[in-house]
């Protein structure tokens, strides 16, 4: 009998504390929402920047990494530009925190909401009668972002090339992130 009873303790369940139980519960949320964000046609920075904005800290370093990589991608703009020296970094740094102070006001007004340039990648993308202009604009519109950032940062010489090469560059990720997504929501259907 006193086996059968030790048996029995090796296979209960352990119990969990309050913080355990706690931690559980914030993995499972966040495991949610970063399936919502595969899920949605929202872009991932919109969906991640309105998460924390809205209080979800769990979406901290989802909008970091999403910081540094378009940071990367003006980088790559300001290289492509022919404009890349000590400053560099500072310059794509800039330009990023720039985008995001825009995209953190458009989510604080429209929460819930894509940003408008993916709507337009989308409209590219099914070849909506339009979405090239749209799409055009948006590029203007984020090199404009892009150029404040560096121009801030100390940037003069060749502002405007450089800015535009690293809104392309972005734009290209906006598009390449649609895509991709259309391909996967095809593939899981």
């Amino acid at each position: 009998m006193r086996g059968l009873a030790l048996a029995e303790a090796d296979t209960a369940p352990p119990q969990l504390t309050r913080e355990q139980a706690d931690a559980l519960v914030k993995l499972t949320k966040a495991s949610v929402r970063l399936d919502s964000i595969k899920q949605t046609e929202r872009l991932p920075t919109a969906a991640a920047g309105d998460g924390l904005l809205h209080g979800d800290m769990g979406q901290l370093i989802p909008v970091a990494a999403l910081f540094v990589g378009r940071a990367l991608e003006i980088a790559a703009g300001i290289w492509a530009a022919g404009g890349w020296d000590d400053q560099g970094a500072k310059k794509a740094l800039a330009g990023s925190a720039s985008v995001q102070a825009f995209l953190f006001g458009y989510v604080l007004m429209q929460p819930g909401k894509d940003l408008p340039s993916g709507s337009s990648a989308r409209g590219l993308l099914a070849q909506e009668k339009g979405s090239l202009a749209r799409v055009t604009a948006h590029w203007l519109a984020r090199s404009g972002l892009v150029g404040i950032g560096m121009y801030l940062a100390g940037q003069r010489k060749s502002l405007v090339k450089q800015s535009l090469f690293s809104g392309a560059a972005i734009e290209v990720a906006v598009l390449s992130w649609t895509l991709l997504s259309k391909k996967r929501e095809g593939v899981s259907k």
